[in-house]
């Protein structure tokens, strides 16, 4: 029975003749006859009745509905089964891939660790051209030192034959 609807519909044929009324499935009370019962039977006997029809449907009703779970259970495991099978198998190729990776990964390792060894050499080979570097630039500045004074003493050594020409071009 479809749970969606909450009333139910019965037709009771006895010695006295045939009525309709409508039950309430939830607690088994009469919504209302939809012929006298008074002219068929007494609303006591009709409640008893309907009490009676409405557990055995009930129970009837929740046998099929326990019956349509299994039946829905089992499709969903056999889907579920299917499915993990299916994960499975993507998983392996996943855990491959993975693994693929991780070997690329330690061999890209390797490589940046053997960049990294030279890079250190290469620091060291630049920090001794630094250092011949700055005894170059203080011997260059020690050689500025020395031709300054060269320069001033050709300043003055040009003073004295400009003085000496003078001399020997004017007398």
């Amino acid at each position: 029975m479809n749970k969606n609807h909450k009333n139910i519909f019965c037709f009771i044929f006895d010695e006295q003749g045939i009525f309709e009324f409508a039950i309430d499935k939830e607690n088994a009370e009469i919504l209302h006859l939809l012929s006298n019962p008074e002219k068929v039977a007494t609303r006591k006997i009709l409640k008893k009745w309907i009490k009676k029809f409405s557990d055995e449907h009930l129970i009837i009703e929740e046998e099929m509905e326990q019956k349509l779970f299994q039946s829905k259970v089992m499709a969903a495991l056999n889907q579920l089964t299917g499915d993990v099978g299916e994960i499975k198998v993507r998983l392996t190729s996943l855990e491959v891939k993975v693994d693929k990776l991780d070997e690329k990964v330690t061999k890209l390792d390797e490589r940046v660790t053997n960049l990294e060894v030279k890079v250190d050499k290469l620091d060291e080979k630049v920090t001794k051209l630094d250092e011949r570097v700055t005894n170059l630039e203080v011997k260059v500045d020690k050689l500025d030192e020395k031709v300054t004074i060269v320069d001033k003493r050709l300043v003055v050594v040009e003073d004295q034959v400009s003085k000496l020409n003078d001399a020997v071009f004017n007398k």
